[in-house]
Formats: structure tokens, C-alpha cells, sequence
């Protein structure tokens, strides 16, 4: 598949240098897996079961395809049909824009795009150095299954169990499993070494949750976790930059410390309850304010 990416901005936001940097790297990552036999053979091999056992042999939500079909159309740019369900990007792709995303106002404008193919990333999670260019790969391949017209979640109030044998989520972590195989490199194969499996989570931008109560459309609270946790290093680390270390300088960087432990082991513990994340309590995005670190 001969796509071009273009790392560029938002209406609202740009990159830093530095996670520029990580964007590319991730974008390398997906383009080598993209284009490799051993994605394609996993994603045509792909089965799951249900909770009561029940064997499927193409993936959930799978738009009516066979695995070969979602193979096509995700790794070698088949051109979209009309009687295929649910496909509502009826156009191919020839430039990628990867965009950053830092709030739902920026998600909805990015994916109302209907002209170009525009692929969001969370800048949230890109300050964090848990989040490798791995992760963002399988963050990119999510949203690419998306684009595609595959969806990541049935039409419900609540993420169900086999939400993760969707699409966008299985072939994100396919995309995690082969990442060191396929890219053979020894930078690629040290940030897979990082992963932990039981705690994965690559922050799709397309990922938003209902409640079971409310139509509103609600983000993970984690991702404010995550902010929290990183104006709180920022400000570590223009402590630690003081010549002058002072016991009340002192004070302040041990209760910073504590806080990020404590909100860190918070953001874990969350993370274990499922790997969809479909447990996670859900907080309306209208009710969310922007971190400052003033």
C-alpha cells in the first residue's frame, strides 16, 4: 500500500519536537506492519470464542467480511463497495494526516472529516515515557480499521466483553504482538520489551464511552489521570533544576512524589479491571476542565 503520512496540526493544537518525534517513529512502525505478510496472516487467521465458549471465525462487527476481506481493505487498499455494511468512508485514501488530539471538541472535529483521511493522536498520552512508539502504532492501526468503516464497539450503552475481537482493537494489538518481528530492529524490540500486557492500553482518539444512564458522550478518566501526572512531573522536574534545593522546596517535591505514586497506582489498578476498558467509570466530557499549571 503506497500511502503518504503527514505528520501536521489540529484547528486547535500542534506537536511538540519531541513528540513529532514519536509520531514518526510510531508511523514507521505502522507503514513496516501495515505492509508485512505476518500482520496479514494474523489478521486472516484471526478466531475468538464468547464467554460461553461459541467459536467465531472472523471478527466481531466485521461489516459482514470474511478475515480475508478485512485483510484486503486494511493492508492492501481494496476499494469499498456499496451493499458492504456500515462503510462510511466510501473513498481511498492516498495521504494520511496524523493530527493532534487533546480533547473531545478536537476529536469531533477531526473525525467529522469525511474529504481526507485524518487519523488523531493523543497528545495526552504522548508526554508519558510509558507511552512508546509501539503504542502508538497500534493507536494508528486502530484508527486506520476505523476509517476503514469498521467500528470498535456495538451500538450499545456499554463496551461489551468481545469488544476487544472488533476490528480496530484486535488489529491494534496484532500490531503490538508483531511489532518486533516484523520491524527487526533492537530500538523496536526494547519498547515491546517495556509493554506490559495486563496494563496495555494504546488511548485510541475514536474510543468514547456511553453510560448506561446518559446518551452524553463520555472519555475514560484516566486520560485526566494522565494529565494530572504530567503537569505534576513538569513541575518535579523544575524543582529538581533549582540550585538551591530548600527544605520547602523539598517538602513540595515529596508531596508531588506522593501524589504521582498514589495517582499512578490509581491509573493501574483501573487498568486491570478489564483489557477493553469497559469497566472503567465514565465522567461527561462537559464536566471535565483543561489541566493548567498555573
Amino acid at each position: 500500500m503506497n500511502l503518504k503520512f503527514n505528520i501536521t496540526s489540529s484547528r486547535m493544537n500542534c506537536f511538540t519536537t519531541a513528540q513529532a518525534a514519536k509520531v514518526d517513529a510510531g508511523v514507521e512502525i505502522f507503514k513496516q506492519i501495515l505492509c508485512s505478510e505476518e500482520f496479514l496472516n494474523k489478521v486472516n487467521n484471526f478466531q475468538w470464542r464468547t464467554s460461553d465458549g461459541v467459536a467465531f471465525n472472523r471478527f466481531y462487527l466485521s461489516n459482514g467480511m470474511s478475515n480475508q476481506q478485512v485483510g484486503e481493505m486494511i493492508c492492501k487498499g481494496l476499494h469499498r463497495k456499496n451493499n458492504l455494511i456500515n462503510v462510511v468512508k466510501p473513498i481511498s485514501a492516498e495521504v494520511v494526516d496524523i493530527v493532534p488530539c487533546s480533547n473531545q471538541k478536537e476529536i469531533e472535529n477531526i473525525y467529522n472529516n469525511t474529504i481526507t483521511c485524518c487519523i488523531g493522536v493523543d497528545t495526552n498520552m504522548l508526554n508519558n515515557t510509558w507511552y512508546t512508539p509501539v503504542h502508538l502504532a497500534c493507536a494508528i492501526m486502530h484508527e486506520w480499521c476505523c476509517w476503514n468503516g469498521f467500528n470498535c464497539s456495538p451500538p450499545s450503552t456499554k463496551m461489551e466483553n468481545w469488544s476487544g475481537n472488533t476490528v480496530p482493537v484486535a488489529c491494534a494489538w496484532i500490531t503490538k504482538d508483531v511489532a518486533a518481528t516484523v520491524c527487526r530492529s533492537s530500538e523496536v524490540s526494547n519498547w515491546c520489551g517495556m509493554i506490559n500486557n495486563r496494563t496495555f492500553d494504546y488511548c485510541a482518539c475514536s474510543t468514547t464511552y456511553l453510560t448506561a444512564v446518559s446518551n452524553i458522550v463520555c472519555i475514560s478518566p484516566i486520560v485526566k489521570m494522565d494529565e494530572c501526572i504530567n503537569m505534576m512531573e513538569l513541575e518535579m522536574n523544575w524543582l529538581t533544576t533549582c540550585n538551591n534545593i530548600t527544605p520547602d522546596v523539598s517538602n513540595r517535591m515529596t508531596v508531588l512524589n506522593n501524589c504521582i505514586r498514589m495517582m499512578t497506582q490509581m491509573k493501574l489498578n483501573m487498568c486491570n479491571t478489564t483489557m477493553d476498558a469497559s469497566d472503567w467509570a465514565c465522567v461527561p466530557v462537559n464536566t471535565m476542565s483543561t489541566i493548567s499549571s498555573n
